[in-house]
């Protein structure tokens, strides 16, 4: 009995795991280059997760610049069974950092439904938070 016990508290274990190890990652795409610190308005770029976190079926993305406070903004997309979001599904301002390399960072925000967005940013409602970074131009 004991040994049943330990056998169904490591698959637990391992399934919770895996649920808090959802990955996010993406690519930027075709957009222009920019280093005039004008940014462009581009598609968002291809979005590639591990998984779909549970009881989610919107996700809100958002653009940070760590050297800037430039608002880049983001978009919001309705989830189905794909873990691959296309370019195409919202529209923000392009990195464009003037005269080097920023990184950014992409949050995505995943929610049971499309909600308002609050004062800090984000949006009510947030199932589960997801960040990937890296830098621009690469």
């Amino acid at each position: 009995m004991k040994y049943i016990a330990l056998i169904i508290i490591c698959l637990y274990s391992i399934n919770t795991a895996n649920a808090e190890d959802i990955t996010l990652s993406f690519e930027w795409g075709d957009i222009p280059s920019c280093s005039s610190g004008t940014p462009n308005v581009v598609s968002n770029p291809i979005f590639q997760l591990s998984a779909i976190p549970d009881g989610a079926l919107w996700v809100y993305f958002n653009l940070k610049d760590f050297q800037s406070s430039y608002k880049h903004g983001g978009g919001w997309v309705e989830l189905d069974e794909s873990l691959l979001i296309e370019s195409g599904k919202f529209k923000y301002d392009s990195p464009c950092p003037p005269g080097g390399f920023h990184t950014y960072e992409w949050t995505a925000f995943f929610t049971g439904k499309k909600s308002k967005i609050g004062w800090n940013g984000k949006p009510t409602g947030v199932i589960k938070v997801l960040k990937a970074q890296k830098q621009y131009p690469e």
